[in-house]
């Protein structure tokens, strides 16, 4: 289990190894959340390689979880 704040992400084991989701995500309090397809964040992770770098850390970061897709 992980508690989210401002600008962090979910989704991005999926997206970016092509594969169905693993989690399950529940707001504690109302939030805003912006949905982007996987074309839309490869197109960004392509232009910023400080996005890309980031994006790819947290990937094999929730992959080495102990309780990764849990």
């Amino acid at each position: 289990l992980a508690t989210l704040g401002t600008g962090d992400f979910f989704g991005e084991t999926a997206l970016l190894g092509d594969e169905t989701r693993t989690a399950t995500v529940v707001a504690e309090e109302p939030a805003t959340l912006l949905r982007l397809n996987r074309r839309e964040v490869l197109a960004v992770a392509a232009e910023d390689r400080e996005f890309d770098r980031h994006l790819q850390s947290a990937a094999v970061d929730r992959q080495r979880a102990p309780d990764a897709g849990d």
